[in-house]
């Protein structure tokens, strides 16, 4: 078994790894995916889970924001009480696997330093970090990193602590490495970080950890996570002093807590576990509709239909459903259009975004009874694999905007409106001047 991997994030917004890491992860995203391989996704916390088309599994560290889409059909949660809280929102127990974060961590000897990750985009908690560990400080060597630069805060931690090796950046992969291998301590209350794996690497390797309650930290290591009662500057002093006296007398016992549950062997023995529990592809269906008789049509357009942004096909999509049409929208960017999904939601309106799903060949193979295609940019591809896949599909191509186009773009564009059983135009005004580029195709007014 082989993992494909695929990246549907922002592009302007990548993480920061090893030669090593980067070789692995252009190895996976070379790997062809198989038609029928599950799909695997890890929303960050909040984000809505989308449909995909195809049998999912997320992966989990806090529950997810809104409703799980029918394709997703299970769970992996980062700890029990993500298992938990799935659970007590409807999941039933037995779609639920707890697998915890993977940790490579190595006992070491640690150098009794004081390191700590502050989250420069949460400037308020990173402020009362620094002043809890300026009251807690006891002389230990500590050093500073952050999540993102921020030069007010550089400037605070140097007022605060005198005398600290204050980083002015987000620290290196190979920087960041070593301060959790060597440190004697580690304090890290980023809430963005669901999974708490530097909390859980520093301990892997002996440290002592102030984290935050209620992750896979204090599932893993129980009473040696210590976790400030609250975020104020006292609670957080109050950790910081109590995981200081611990000294390095428990790291032996906090490195074996993390190999135990994190572990190489441990995950490799959890996943042997789960992975016969995945869905068999070879039976999937798409689910029925809740009318059989339901004609059905796929829209394809560049961003999720909405009154604002995409009003035409907002415009088709609402029709076709008051015309009890079963309607799919493809759109090549779903990623920060939420009002847009939520709205088609509450139509029973489905989306797949390519920035999530990634080959529309999954969707496509449902066969639709028409595809409206709203641009030019992808239609050639779908159009021919809609003509070799399913050939009794009607495909109508929307032509507005084409007269706004000149050379190669016009030009592909009018073989791809020559290529439908249908052109429509949506602008009244621009049809005499379309027809005249499309002839002998005829082009109807949009409905």
């Amino acid at each position: 078994m082989a993992a494909a991997g695929r990246n549907y994030g922002q592009g302007w917004i990548t993480p920061v790894v090893t030669d090593a890491e980067q070789a692995r992860l252009e190895r996976a995203q070379r790997t062809p995916k198989h038609p029928r391989a599950v799909v695997v996704i890890a929303p960050q916390e909040g984000e809505r889970v989308y449909e995909t088309g195809w049998p999912t599994v997320v992966r989990l560290a806090p529950a997810p924001g809104g409703p799980i889409p029918d394709s997703v059909f299970r769970a992996w949660a980062a700890s029990p009480g993500v298992a938990a809280a799935l659970e007590a929102a409807g999941w039933p127990a037995e779609a639920v696997d707890v697998l915890p974060p993977a940790i490579d961590a190595a006992p070491t000897a640690g150098e009794g330093s004081v390191v700590m990750l502050l989250p420069s985009h949460e400037p308020e908690l990173a402020r009362a970090t620094l002043q809890a560990a300026a009251r807690a400080w006891s002389g230990a060597d500590l050093e500073v990193h952050w999540s993102v630069a921020n030069d007010r805060l550089v400037e605070l931690a140097r007022h605060e602590l005198p005398g600290a090796w204050v980083c002015e950046r987000a620290p290196s992969p190979v920087t960041l490495a070593g301060a959790l291998a060597a440190a004697g301590t580690l304090i890290a209350l980023d809430p963005d970080d669901t999974f708490q794996r530097r909390l859980l690497t520093a301990a892997g390797h002996g440290a002592a950890v102030v984290g935050r309650s209620g992750g896979p930290a204090e599932w893993v290591l129980g009473d040696r996570l210590h976790a400030p009662a609250s975020l104020t500057v006292e609670a957080i002093a109050d950790a910081i002093a109590a995981a200081r006296a611990g000294g390095d007398a428990l790291r032996a016992e906090r490195s074996a807590l993390v190999t135990q549950v994190c572990g190489r062997e441990a995950i490799a023995a959890r996943l042997a576990e789960m992975l016969p529990r995945l869905p068999d592809t070879r039976r999937h269906r798409r689910r029925p509709a809740t009318t059989p008789a339901a004609p059905t049509a796929l829209v394809v357009c560049p961003t999720p239909p909405h009154p604002g942004t995409e009003r035409r096909a907002d415009v088709l999509v609402t029709d076709l459903r008051a015309s009890g049409v079963d309607v799919t929208v493809l759109a090549d960017r779903t990623i920060g259009f939420e009002e847009a999904l939520d709205r088609l939601a509450a139509i029973q309106v489905e989306v797949c975004g390519r920035d999530r799903l990634g080959d529309p060949a999954v969707l496509l193979r449902r066969g639709f009874d028409r595809v409206w295609l709203l641009s030019f940019a992808a239609s050639a591809d779908i159009v021919a694999y809609t003509r070799i896949h399913s050939p009794g599909t009607e495909i109508v191509q929307d032509a507005g905007g084409l007269t706004s186009l000149a050379g190669e773009e016009l030009l592909a564009a009018i073989e791809v409106c020559r290529a439908a059983d249908r052109v429509c135009m949506g602008e009244a005004g621009e049809i005499d001047a379309v027809r005249a580029l499309l002839e002998p195709v005829v082009v109807e007014p949009a409905a």
